[in-house]
């Protein structure tokens, strides 16, 4: 578990829980209210999860990523591996995750960081 700042408004915390992916919080506390929760699912991390892992953009997020994801879709012949971090999802920041494309061989196709769009 951790509490930390939120990162866009003052008077706000994040509290994050792991349990089978993790639970967040958004308390507000000045009032003690809790304004938002959300439950987040990581998925477990299969081959397509551990072949992304050799992105260097993956390595990167990873080595700063608090309260790491992972979602893997497949599309078509492809899979779509998105990588987050929790408190990033909920406080904001211009970095919220990377993803990466894999071909039907597991190697990588594409690769970016996916940014806020504020």
């Amino acid at each position: 578990m951790a509490a930390l700042p939120h990162g866009l408004r003052p008077f706000l915390w994040d509290v994050v829980v792991k349990c089978d992916g993790y639970t967040a919080h958004v308390v507000d506390i000045r009032s003690g209210r809790l304004m938002e929760s959300k439950v987040i699912p990581s998925a477990d991390e299969g081959p397509e999860a551990t072949l992304s892992k050799r992105s260097a953009l993956v390595q990167v997020f990873l080595r700063r990523a608090r309260f790491p994801v992972v979602a893997v879709a497949k599309e078509g012949s492809t899979s779509r591996v998105e990588w987050r971090d929790v408190h990033l999802m909920l406080s904001g920041g211009a970095v919220r995750g990377v993803v990466v494309v894999l071909d039907e061989l597991g190697e990588i196709i594409e690769e970016w960081f996916e940014m806020s769009r504020r």
